[in-house]
Parts: structure tokens; sequence; C-alpha cells
């Protein structure tokens, strides 16, 4: 944990359960098959509050987490209620669902504000003008992550992360 107290690596990982990697928004990497990359960035806006960060991460989220609490949520319905497993099933589900469109719903502002960029290149091909946007993307990428890092770890002022979310925002906005 270097040279760091385990409180503050459990209250990260809480942090990072609720909110997300990072405060500015998400990145997603993926490399393909036949040596395709892919890459994408997604900002909210400078100033959207907590909450409608929290929420437009959990709703993000929300299809897998969903998923996984149906299926452990019917067996022990069936086991306590004698109800079949489509009973105990459905009841949590319609509960998951309903939870996802609200949480869609509630963190729509955020969403509706942010600016995303998306990039695709293939490894074994020659360099093109998409190579060059994939490129600007993972500085946009590394630029808010070392920010992130430097905040948390104190050497970097909330004024200056704030300038900085701000910068790589508006870049992107262009």
């Amino acid at each position: 944990m270097r040279g760091r107290h385990p409180t503050a690596h459990v209250r990260r990982w809480a942090r990072w359960m609720v909110d997300g990697r990072y405060r500015w928004g998400y990145a997603v990497a993926r490399t393909g098959r036949y040596g395709t990359q892919s890459i994408g960035v997604h900002i909210f806006a400078p100033g959207t509050s907590r909450a409608l960060r929290r929420c437009a991460h959990l709703a993000r989220m929300w299809t897998p987490v969903s998923a996984a609490g149906t299926v452990a949520t019917a067996p022990v319905v069936v086991a306590v209620a004698d109800v079949s497993v489509a009973i105990a099933g459905g009841g949590p589900l319609a509960l998951f669902i309903a939870t996802g469109i609200a949480l869609r719903r509630a963190s729509a502002p955020a969403r509706s504000h942010a600016v995303s960029a998306h990039a695709r290149r293939r490894v074994s091909a020659a360099p093109t003008l998409a190579d060059a946007r994939f490129d600007e993307i993972t500085r946009t990428i590394e630029r808010l992550h070392d920010a992130e890092e430097r905040r948390d770890d104190g050497s970097l002022s909330d004024r200056d992360y704030l300038a900085q979310w701000n910068i790589e925002f508006e870049r992107l906005e262009k």
C-alpha cells in the first residue's frame, strides 16, 4: 500500500465502488481480436455535483449489479418462502429494473452535459489519422489520471484539480 494507512485504502476502495474510479468521469480501453484497440473517455462537466456523478456511475453499472442481485436473491427467497423460482426472481428483478430506471432518470443531467471521445486503431496497420486521435485521447486520460492521483495524495489543490478537469473537458468539447 506504499506506506499508506489501511483505513485510507479502504476509504479509497469504498469511494471507487460508489463514485467510480475517477471523479471526472470514466475511461474504457479494450483490445479486440486481430489486434484492434479501442479507447474511450467520458468526462462530466466540471461542477457536476457529486450526487449526479454517483447516479451516473451507478446507472452505468446497474445492469450487471441487478443481474447478480437477482441471481443471488432468488434462491434465498425460495428457501425462506415456499414460492417458485420464477416468483422469487420476479420480485427482485422488478425492483432492480425500477431502480435502474430511476437511476438513469436521476443521472440524465450529468450525462447530457458530459463530453465523450472514442477512437479505434489497428496495431498491425500503418499509422493513420485515427492513430493520432487515439494517442490524443490516451494523453487526455493520462493527464486526468495524474491530476486525480496528485489530488488524492495532496500534492494538487482542489482548485488546480478542477482547473485541469476544465481544460480537458474544453479540449474534448471542441
